[in-house]
């Protein structure tokens, strides 16, 4: 839902992060590696994150770029989250970072994550940074 976004948000999302050209060369560059949800023969959810960036207090971090459904409530986002938890796991990632619109917090919540921070505007996209961090257990 991009209700909230000004006409310049809508643009920068739907062009310079979303658009055919943004998502190919996030991959192609190999600092993002994506994942799709496929019901039926279709695609209903895509996902992708940064490969880990290094360490923040000694602990690797990274971040979910993109993490989009077409049917709220099918269970298609903590499938991918499943997928991308388990590849922060293998990785030893510790600190895991979203960019979350409103409309999605309640989702990365029921995750585990938290907000860190007021919402932010940028670009005329307006996030809310959210954080997860596992523990020892990975949990």
């Amino acid at each position: 839902d991009t209700s909230g976004f000004t006409p310049v948000g809508r643009s920068t999302l739907f062009e310079d992060i979303l658009g055919e050209a943004a998502i190919l060369g996030e991959l192609q560059g190999g600092a993002v590696e994506a994942f799709v949800c496929v019901m039926d023969g279709a695609i209903v959810g895509f996902a992708a994150r940064k490969r880990p960036l290094g360490a923040e207090a000694g602990a690797p971090l990274s971040h979910v770029r993109h993490m989009y459904v077409e049917r709220s409530g099918a269970g298609i986002g903590k499938r991918l989250w499943g997928e991308l938890r388990f590849r922060f796991e293998e990785e030893s990632v510790r600190r895991v970072t979203a960019n979350s619109s409103a409309n999605a917090v309640p989702f990365y919540e029921r995750l585990g994550f938290r907000k860190e921070g007021g919402e932010s505007d940028a670009g005329g996209l307006l996030s809310q940074l959210m954080v997860y961090t596992m523990d020892a257990d990975g949990e």
